[in-house]
């Protein structure tokens, strides 16, 4: 892990060239996130939460309900995303359509990364998207990235 100590001393020396009164705190070391924050979670390395900050809970899962989903007997998609993740928010509209068109056959579940931080540690999920297919409860398929429709239509497919 690398520490930059320039940063904070040069950080503060423009704020006091700029006439501002503002003290930095709690600045000490800048991290490199080189594989980003979720990685960065699986490390168990510190991340500072604003005091305000309101917690995610849209498509939160805990991993006894993520337990009982995978072992229900039936085939179960499951795609990890985040709000932020570019690519993720790109899968959506194709998601939804899988979710109608598979309806009955393929139980196709969203979680969402940032709502279910515990999940995400417990199953070592390290980026987003992140897909995972389980059939007759065992594991028959994972990906990080991006999928096609057509592709994920050929994998359901060949799993029923």
């Amino acid at each position: 892990m690398r520490r930059f100590f320039l940063l904070p001393i040069l950080l503060i020396l423009l704020l006091s060239v700029k006439g501002q009164n503002t003290v930095i705190h709690q600045l000490n070391y800048i991290y490199n996130l080189q594989h980003g924050i979720m990685e960065w979670n699986l490390q168990n390395l510190p991340v500072v939460v604003e005091p305000n900050a309101r917690p995610d809970s849209e498509n939160k899962m805990e991993m006894d309900e993520f337990t009982a989903l995978v072992k229900s007997g039936s085939s179960v998609f499951v795609d990890f995303y985040a709000p932020w993740c570019a690519p993720c928010r790109k899968m959506i509209p194709m998601i939804n359509s899988l979710k109608t068109e598979f309806a009955g056959r393929i139980n196709i579940v969203e979680i969402n990364a940032d709502a279910s931080k515990k999940l995400i540690w417990e199953l070592q999920i390290g980026s987003v998207p992140h897909m995972v297919l389980f059939h007759k409860g065992k594991k028959a398929f994972s990906h990080d990235g991006l999928k096609t429709k057509k592709e994920l239509i050929a994998l359901f497919y060949k799993t029923l």
